[in-house]
Formats: C-alpha cells, sequence, structure tokens
C-alpha cells in the first residue's frame, strides 16, 4: 500500500523541486530524522522488529529523497523500489 502512494508522491515531489538544492538537503534531514525517530520509538519492541522497521523507514525514505531530485523511475530507484519495496 505504501509503494502504491510512494511512486506518485515522488513524481508531485520531482516536478515541484527537482531544481532546488535547498529541499534537497531539507528532504534529506527529514529523511534521517524519520529514520532516527523511527529507532528512537521502537526502543521498547523486539530487537528485529526495530531494525525492520527502521530499515524500511530508511530505504522508503531515501528512495522518495533519490527519485524527487533525479529520475523516479530509472534504472537506479527501480532496482531499490524492486530489491527495498
Amino acid at each position: 500500500l505504501a509503494l502504491v502512494s510512494e511512486v506518485p508522491a515522488t513524481f508531485a515531489a520531482h516536478i515541484a523541486w527537482a531544481d532546488q538544492p535547498l529541499v534537497a538537503v531539507g528532504m534529506t534531514l527529514a529523511s534521517g530524522a524519520l529514520t532516527a525517530a523511527t529507532w528512537w520509538a521502537g526502543q521498547d519492541t523486539k530487537e528485529a522488529r526495530r531494525l525492520h522497521a527502521t530499515a524500511t523507514t530508511a530505504a522508503a525514505t531515501g528512495y522518495l529523497t533519490v527519485a524527487s531530485f533525479t529520475d523516479p523511475l530509472g534504472a537506479t530507484q527501480l532496482s531499490g523500489l524492486a530489491i527495498g519495496g
């Protein structure tokens, strides 16, 4: 379900912000903050669950950030989606 909404969101972000480097910096920092918050929020769960949630968040926000400022359907981005979904 998240993948279905992530690709259109990436296209929208690409159209709106592809040529704005400060937005790229902001999205990168926000992605890192969200990933760190996921790790922190999972402190009372089992380690495997915490690691999985954090890795999933990092992969999703990483794809969104990279694809928003490059080609959303580039070979590298599609490979990342296929592997990490």
